[in-house]
């Protein structure tokens, strides 16, 4: 399940894969080029921690 509120995701020339996974993208943009990213039930675990990405925090 993917919730966007008011903005966008962008993905070109790339895979996203999402498996038994649950990404909430709220009042950010996130842009994925040039990137692969690969979400599995063992490969990406974010609990209770935070993300800063050029300078924006994600949480």
């Amino acid at each position: 399940m993917v919730q966007l509120k008011g903005k966008q995701i962008e993905v070109n020339e790339k895979t996203v894969q999402l498996k038994g996974k649950r990404i909430e993208v709220n009042e950010k943009t996130v842009q994925l080029k040039e990137k692969r990213l690969d979400l599995n039930e063992n490969s990406v675990h974010l609990k209770e921690k935070q993300i800063e990405v050029n300078g924006k925090r994600f949480s």
